[in-house]
């Protein structure tokens, strides 16, 4: 099975080693949001988007996380994925159907469930809050 790890190690070099970014960050792993802050302490705002690849394992199943909103802003345009959860490497696909999820929270979409249209609080659409392996075949009804 390819897996997303198997193409790059854990980018560490974006912010220096990873012990330091550690020490800025209390149990990073856990806290996904302070993960995310740290993270955008850098100056992105030559890029309409910045992502961290990572192999870390977040607590609570989290396999991506992205602030809302704010593609091409000069602060907080930004995301991360990791290729592990749960202690088990993600494969190639979830992984990039997570970055798509993530993406579309850059570009201002909310989960489905965020919306009180029975046709989107299905499982099988790309902005679903919990992922399910077997989209629907369509693409969804998800919206931004």
């Amino acid at each position: 099975m390819m897996t997303l790890s198997s193409g790059f190690k854990d980018f560490k070099s974006c912010f220096g080693s990873c012990d330091s970014f550690e020490n800025t960050v209390t149990n990073c792993t856990a806290q996904r949001d302070n993960f995310l802050k740290a993270f955008d302490r850098h100056d992105f705002k030559e890029f309409c988007l910045a992502y961290m690849f990572s192999h870390r394992d977040f607590s609570g199943g989290t396999a991506g996380y992205a602030s809302v909103g704010t593609v091409c802003a000069h602060n907080s345009n930004s995301g991360f994925i990791t290729s592990l959860n749960y202690g088990v490497d993600r494969s190639l696909e979830d992984s990039t159907i997570t970055f798509a999820h993530e993406v579309g929270h850059n570009f201002g979409a909310k989960h489905d469930s965020d919306y009180d249209d029975s046709e989107c609080i299905k499982r099988d659409y790309i902005m679903n809050e919990v992922y399910d392996a077997t989209l629907h075949p369509e693409g969804g009804k998800s919206r931004l």
